[in-house]
């Protein structure tokens, strides 16, 4: 993987395809890293240019002697966008990865071509019900890190997808996750920026095993923005694009050509 070195840590991104070409950039979930992407960097690099990255503290992108935290991942992502010379691009975010993309739109709006949002919801909206059951869902987290950190990445892969084939895909990319990365973490609260949804095209995705509350966050998101396009994958859960891969991306396709 290419480097972009940043002070006291690197993170660690690839480029696939001609960077003359449209450009997606896809943003992973929490503990996975770029890998989770492994099917769509196969189908989308022949004709568009692909971006993947660790976010800091995931991966490849170890977190040493630094302050940053995750939400300096808008400033990475064009950082490394600048690189290729790409102005703008679609972003695609997946779980935590969707919580960028819209930071993404809130601080450089003019890079957004498009959204797809897999498994995640507004950051502008109220969501005091599911940063409620975040928080729930973080205690576990903790406890299974401290006492059992090889059950806390079973647990997981377990719950980030549904079919057992991609439960042991996901679980080779999160064993790259470091106990060290959960200080990136804490960078998390600082992407909830009380902004507008920017006006682009917004595309919604969930599994149709995903929690109620993640479906419930995302229809409602559709249901008050005309700039949205909401979808349920069947026999997929909170990662669609692993779950489901190829219908997937033929209809992530067929959204950024406008279909």
């Amino acid at each position: 993987m290419k480097t972009l070195k940043k002070n006291g840590y690197n993170i660690s991104y690839d480029v696939y395809g001609d960077v003359s070409n449209p450009c997606i950039v896809f943003l992973h979930p929490a503990f996975l890293d770029h890998e989770s992407f492994y099917n769509q960097i196969e189908f989308f690099k022949t004709k568009f240019c692909v971006v993947v990255l660790d976010m800091i503290g995931h991966g490849l992108s170890g977190i040493t002697k630094t302050n940053d935290r995750l939400d300096q991942t808008a400033y990475h992502v064009k950082e490394i966008l600048e690189s290729i010379d790409v102005k703008q691009a679609h972003f695609v975010g997946a779980s935590m990865g969707s919580l960028m993309v819209q930071n993404i739109g809130d601080i450089f709006p003019e890079m957004v071509l498009s959204m797809t949002i897999i498994g995640g919801y507004n950051i502008h909206h109220d969501n005091t019900e599911i940063l409620k059951q975040q928080k729930k869902e973080m205690l576990k987290w903790f406890l299974k890190i401290i006492f059992n950190y090889k059950g806390f990445q079973k647990y997981i892969s377990e719950v980030s997808v549904y079919k057992e084939s991609e439960k042991a895909k996901a679980l080779i990319s999160i064993r790259r996750f470091k106990r060290k990365g959960l200080q990136a973490l804490s960078g998390m609260g600082n992407v909830f920026i009380s902004k507008e949804d920017l006006n682009v095209r917004k595309y919604l995705v969930v599994g149709e095993y995903d929690l109620e509350i993640s479906k419930k966050a995302a229809y409602e998101w559709h249901t008050q923005d005309d700039t949205t396009q909401y979808e349920v994958f069947e026999d997929a859960g909170h990662c669609v694009h692993m779950d489901a891969s190829d219908v997937f991306n033929e209809k992530l396709l067929a959204f950024i050509m406008g279909q």
